[in-house]
């Protein structure tokens, strides 16, 4: 495995959606009147993604600053098993909050319904992420990294038959939530279709981006491993599953965020102020 390459990726692209992220949370922070209904939700996928690629880029930085002769990460378990079931859960959460989204659009466009289910949704978005993530130790599945063995845990890559594990724990929810994703972002622009008509929609293209996660999700998590189920062992795998990974930080800010938000703020000298007074928002029932 090319790891310089990987670790050289994962520090460029994982930096980049680093800065997104932060430049997003750090807006929610300061400015409560940009907190609607819908960032509200889209948070918990920034900051989600923010913790996913803090965890790879020390890691990486770790693999190229450390002499990895003299250090081995597994040799302190605390960390070594705390990093792997927090990268799982950021990745499970993640994922699982943008089926939130997808539902809670469905349910505006169909229904005209925007009521935040506060229970449903942590349920959804923190609980079932959580169990997802402490199963593995019951298998003892956790343990050092194939990408980088001295210096990053995840799935225990010494572990025998360790690709059920990850089939089970890791690939079935992500491509579950991209079967579903797709499944309900085509019958709210079937929605779209039937109200506003083909010329209208085809005006507000921004819909369609909705699709582009659901799709990078499978192509940088779901089939890697789909590939790597079947023993196919090829270099640009990886290459393409961490660049892909590494960049769902900043996608993300700017699928769901970074549009709106240069619309809402501007740079006054070096902080950052609202364009207008007022932005009106809708509240939570």
């Amino acid at each position: 495995m090319p790891q310089l390459f990987i670790a050289i990726e994962i520090l460029i692209l994982g930096g980049l959606s680093i800065i997104g992220c932060s430049f997003v949370i750090y807006c929610y922070w300061k400015f409560n009147v940009l907190r609607t209904d819908q960032l509200k939700i889209v948070i918990h996928i920034i900051i989600f993604d923010l913790i996913q690629q803090i965890l790879l880029f020390s890691s990486a930085v770790a693999f190229l600053v450390i002499d990895n002769q003299e250090f081995i990460l597994s040799d302190y378990p605390i960390i070594c098993y705390g990093q792997a079931a927090l990268l799982q859960y950021s990745l499970l959460a993640s994922t699982a909050w943008t089926t939130l989204i997808a539902n809670n659009l469905y349910r505006t466009v169909k229904y005209g319904d925007r009521t935040y289910r506060k229970m449903v949704y942590l349920m959804i978005g923190f609980l079932f992420p959580l169990i997802m993530s402490l199963l593995p130790f019951a298998f003892d599945a956790y343990g050092i990294s194939a990408a980088f063995p001295m210096s990053m845990c995840s799935f225990n890559s010494n572990k025998p038959k360790i690709r059920y594990f990850i089939l089970v724990f890791q690939d079935v929810p992500i491509w579950s939530t991209f079967v579903y994703n797709a499944i309900i972002f085509t019958l709210v622009i079937k929605e779209l279709y039937d109200h506003l008509g083909s010329k209208c929609l085809a005006e507000n293209k921004q819909i369609f981006l909705l699709f582009l996660y659901p799709f990078l999700v499978a192509v940088c998590w779901g089939m890697p491993a789909m590939i790597n189920q079947f023993k196919v062992d090829a270099t640009v795998w990886p290459i393409i599953s961490f660049g892909f990974g590494s960049l769902i930080g900043l996608l993300d800010s700017y699928l769901y965020c970074y549009l709106s938000l240069v619309r809402s703020v501007k740079w006054v000298g070096f902080s950052l102020e609202l364009k207008i007074e007022s932005i009106e928002m809708s509240p939570l029932k």
